[in-house]
């Protein structure tokens, strides 16, 4: 990423920028570089960037980010009540947000629209204590694959000083990512020719992303990747026909996830399929996953399928599939995708009130 924008925040405190218009800046937008606290960028226009829209990124010595090693790094910053509308025109590696040694920020009511890759993209695991809640996230991946409209990764360990108590941190502080709208879907200008719509997960936790917790988002045409790491909660979910992606609640990657928790989601998917895994079949260690609510349109039959690309585990119904593992789905229930509750109207509903708006 390049340390450099149309606009430059640096060792500055205090600072609102508000009601702004960044129209075609050939690279990033906004840079909020180094030591940056307490700011605020507040319903301002980003159209078409060259590069990214807005980041954020400190600098530590090597692996070692406490103040006594000469780090400088953005904190507790708010980004809120803003519109992003195209980014990565030239640089595809780009986001609406990207964050690198970066820490607490708050970002909220934001609609961030088009780009080739992600729309939130978290570089690491440092300090962590961020929260993104209630914004729209549409028609993003549209460049490329293996990400998701929020990527997040995780591939250094670095110290850092927890800012309340003076002490000494390794693991990041818990991350929300809380009552946000996320397509993962292109519906119009789709690049590669529109043979990619969509990265898959509307949610990408990558490359060992630890101490998240995903709860009351409603998830369209994805749902959530959990790739090795560790602390992470998946709860209170909507999660709808993500399995036009394979995924229609969870694709967990590679073993040691049994500090993941999933529960109390609620997934509507077309063909039954709920999961998808990349790992060993000597990988049987699973995310400790229950109390789930599956919506599924019934065969021919009457029957209710189950689908999982999780060899070896046995599959075709709920039944089968928490034979494979005790207490695998416990407390899940499935039912028939057209259930009074499920119509277009009653999804719109439930969609509302997690969201935390008003009633129609």
């Amino acid at each position: 990423m390049h340390r450099g924008a149309s606009v430059v925040l640096e060792s500055a405190e205090n600072i609102t920028l508000r009601r702004l218009t960044y129209d075609q800046p050939g690279g990033n937008g906004l840079l909020l570089s180094k030591h940056v606290a307490d700011c605020t960028i507040e319903s301002s226009l980003f159209f078409d960037a060259g590069e990214s829209a807005i980041i954020s990124m400190g600098r530590t010595d090597l692996f070692d980010g406490r103040r006594a090693g000469h780090s400088e790094y953005p904190t507790r910053n708010t980004i809120r009540s803003n519109l992003v509308d195209g980014v990565g025109v030239y640089g595809k590696q780009s986001a609406a947000y990207f964050a690198s040694k970066s820490h607490g920020v708050v970002m909220e009511n934001n609609a961030f629209l088009n780009g080739p890759r992600s729309a939130i993209n978290i570089n690491d695991g440092f300090m962590g204590g961020d929260t993104f809640r209630q914004n729209l996230l549409v028609a993003w991946v549209k460049e490329s694959a293996d990400h998701g409209p929020i990527n997040t990764w995780d591939r250094d360990p670095t110290l850092a000083t927890d800012e309340r108590s003076n002490a000494t941190l390794i693991n990041p502080l818990p991350r929300t990512i809380a009552q946000n709208l996320i397509f993962s879907q292109c519906f119009w200008n789709c690049g590669m020719n529109g043979e990619n719509s969509g990265g898959g997960h509307c949610i990408d936790h990558d490359d060992g992303s630890s101490a998240y917790n995903d709860v009351d988002n409603v998830l369209v045409y994805g749902a959530v990747k959990t790739r090795d790491g560790v602390n992470r909660t998946v709860a209170g979910n909507l999660m709808l026909w993500g399995d036009s992606h394979r995924v229609g609640l969870l694709g967990p990657q590679c073993g040691g996830q049994n500090t993941t928790r999933v529960y109390n989601n609620t997934a509507i998917a077309s063909s039954g399929q709920f999961y998808a895994c990349v790992r060993s079949p000597s990988e049987l260690d699973f995310p400790r996953i229950h109390s789930n609510h599956f919506f599924v349109k019934p065969l021919a039959n009457g029957s209710l399928p189950f689908g999982a690309l999780c060899p070896p585990f046995a599959v075709g119904s709920l039944q089968a599939w928490q034979s494979n593992l005790p207490g695998l789905d416990a407390g899940s229930t499935i039912e028939s995708g057209n259930p009074p509750h499920m119509t277009t109207v009653g999804i719109i509903s439930q969609a509302r009130s997690i969201l935390g708006l008003v009633p129609l």
